[in-house]
């Protein structure tokens, strides 16, 4: 069975230190739907239980290319034991 799509992974945004995980939010907004990037780094520390929605991707449709742009952040990644906090922003392009 042949594949429905190519993936491309890269490293978006590169954690910048030890127990920071940076974090893209990309949406399409206002009448000429105007690409906004939304980037925050998150801190261990900054997970608390009073937190009401935290979501570990965001994906669309690159409405200049037409392929869907997935930003998945990898928390636990290196799965260490000790810091699952140091981790990048990773973009996975899927062509169909």
């Amino acid at each position: 069975m042949p594949a429905i799509c190519a993936v491309k992974e890269e490293a978006y945004i590169p954690s910048p230190e030890k127990r920071v995980t940076p974090t893209a939010s990309i949406s399409y907004i206002g009448e000429g739907l105007r690409r906004e990037e939304v980037r925050t780094f998150v801190r261990s520390s900054d997970w608390s239980g009073t937190v009401r929605r935290r979501s570990s991707f965001s994906l669309l449709e690159n409405r200049e290319t037409g392929e869907m742009e997935m930003y998945p952040v990898r928390i636990g990644e290196k799965d260490d034991g000790e810091d699952i906090w140091t981790t990048s922003c990773f973009r996975y392009t899927l062509t169909f």
